[in-house]
């Protein structure tokens, strides 16, 4: 039970929710099974399981508010490597377009993926397809010395292996 109105606290509602006139105000707008304190001595329990507040405590009460955090925009670095990592080429070519002087297409990613070895590790053949026609070193390798066509074979993309042998850059051996 919460203290009631007589005793130094008014009625509050916790603003913007589903609390109405009809509904007396009594609904709480983030749990349905929370209810706002009583507005009347009358509407009170009998007996409350908190002291009474002091007037300068009541004073004091504050109306929790939702602080909602967005988080910043990512880098376009990281925006490209995000969206080879997804597969979605469309967003591969407008953040290269937009970003073309600042991309490095053989910047190293924490397990020293390249751009066309990450593409490849996810299994997104089109992205290394469209890596590779905007200039990116097919034979590139992670620290474990595996690069894309050990992965394009690995996850069997049969077009991104032909592109990578057929340049003739990327010994099969």
């Amino acid at each position: 039970s919460f203290p009631v109105e007589g005793a130094g606290v008014k009625k509050a509602s916790l603003g913007g929710g589903n609390s109405s006139a009809a509904d007396g105000g009594d609904s709480c707008p983030l749990t349905p099974q929370c209810s706002i304190a009583p507005a009347t001595a009358a509407e009170a329990p009998a007996a409350s399981m908190w002291p009474a507040p002091s007037p300068a405590a009541a004073s004091q009460v504050r109306i929790p508010t939702a602080v909602v955090r967005v988080p910043p925009p990512l880098d376009p670095s990281r925006a490209f490597l995000r969206a080879i990592k997804d597969g979605d080429v469309a967003q591969v070519d407008a953040i290269w377009t937009k970003h073309r002087d600042v991309l490095d297409l053989e910047r190293r990613s924490m397990w020293e993926h390249t751009p066309l070895t990450c593409a490849a590790y996810y299994g997104h053949e089109a992205v290394g397809l469209r890596l590779l026609d905007l200039g990116a070193d097919p034979t590139a390798l992670n620290e474990h010395g595996a690069g894309a066509l050990l992965f394009a074979a690995l996850e069997q993309r049969p077009m991104l292996l032909t592109k990578l042998l057929e340049d003739g850059h990327v010994d099969p051996s």
